[in-house]
């Protein structure tokens, strides 16, 4: 755990699931209804420095949100969405991964486009 780490900080009463490596809070910034964050539970900067072994965790995180979480707010498809270090935009650094819900016709493009 780390003093000044933004998501070591996070108050439990804002956990929507959590298990024995990770928990789910909705991100604060969201780009569609019912985006969260699935966030470990011990500060590892990023996946690389995480045990293999937590991510077995991570499989009862993605099975509550599409199942339970996705009956009850109705979105279709998702997008997982993970980035390690600087040049992947990984802006807060502790291991998270964004879970964003899809919606018919929400117009969000998330697909890297090529330049020519």
């Amino acid at each position: 755990m780390s003093n000044n780490c933004v998501f070591c900080n996070i108050d439990k009463k804002n956990y929507i699931f959590e298990n024995n490596h990770f928990f789910v809070v909705l991100d604060k910034n969201p780009i569609t209804k019912w985006h969260c964050l699935i966030v470990s539970k011990l500060h590892f900067n990023n996946i690389f420095d995480a045990n293999i072994s937590i991510f077995n965790n991570l499989w009862d995180v993605l099975q509550f949100l599409i199942t339970s979480f996705k009956n009850k707010y109705w979105f279709e498809d998702f997008n997982i969405l993970h980035a390690s270090w600087k040049n992947a935009q990984q802006s807060v650094g502790h291991l998270h991964i964004h879970f964003v819900p899809r919606y018919k016709n929400d117009n969000l493009d998330l697909w890297i486009k090529n330049k020519k």
